[in-house]
């Protein structure tokens, strides 16, 4: 995650390139690693890419929470979990992403209340938290 080399040639990374003035500046990019068998916890590292847009990770064995971290990456739009081993809450931070349509966390084993501040995305348009178990609250 902290390598030097050109992300857009990393595997899972989509990159889009649109200044005609300077071609090598990444405007937006995704990160689409869905179903790669990753193991292991999401790196909170993941929040120094500021012009991540979408993240892919669904039916993986991520482990562990979700970062509070990726709450301050107001560029990201989507963010699907979904397929995964999450535990854990929900980070109240995830209110920050302002631009976000769609988050899914479905089949997880998340706990805890569903924080109220999801309400506050105003841009949101799906928000799945399908067969967590034990997460209470209503989805505002």
């Amino acid at each position: 995650w902290l390598s030097d080399n050109d992300i857009c040639i990393w595997k899972g990374f989509t990159c889009v390139k649109n200044n005609e003035y300077f071609p090598a500046k990444i405007e937006t990019f995704q990160l689409n690693l869905r179903s790669n068998k990753l193991v292991g916890e999401l790196p909170a590292e993941v929040s120094l890419f500021r012009n991540l847009r979408t993240v892919q990770l669904e039916n993986n064995v991520i482990r562990e929470t979700i970062p509070t971290e990726l709450g301050f990456m107001s560029s990201l739009i989507q963010i699907y979990l979904s397929g995964n081993s999450l535990r854990g809450s929900i980070p109240t931070e995830i209110s920050f992403m302002t631009s976000m349509t769609n988050i899914d966390l479905s089949y997880n084993t998340l706990e805890g209340y569903i924080p109220p501040v999801i309400g506050l995305l105003d841009k949101l348009e799906i928000f799945n938290v399908q067969d967590n178990g034990l997460l209470t609250g209503h989805i505002p």
